[in-house]
């Protein structure tokens, strides 16, 4: 189900301004030149797909950095930073 008063729409440039407002006035949602974030990832690729992803994966490091050091016990916490260190 959709909740269209919730939902937004954007349209290519190529489409001329009175159609965009003709369908978002049909559909009952907001017209928007950009969707900025959804679920933490930008709506829109651009050219770099690595620059699209990182700011996700830093968050997803970061979180899997937190359960490691509370899932280790101390002897392998040891072991582990004299792996890398």
């Amino acid at each position: 189900m959709i909740s269209f008063p919730k939902s937004s729409v954007t349209f290519s440039e190529n489409v001329k301004m009175h159609n965009q407002l003709m369908v978002s006035g049909i559909l009952g949602m907001e017209r928007v030149d950009k969707h900025q974030k959804y679920s933490g990832l930008a709506t829109v690729a651009g050219r770099s797909k690595k620059e699209l992803f990182t700011e996700a994966l830093d968050r997803l490091r970061k979180r899997l950095k937190g359960w490691k050091e509370r899932t280790l016990s101390v002897a392998a916490r040891e072991v582990l930073i004299k792996s890398v260190a």
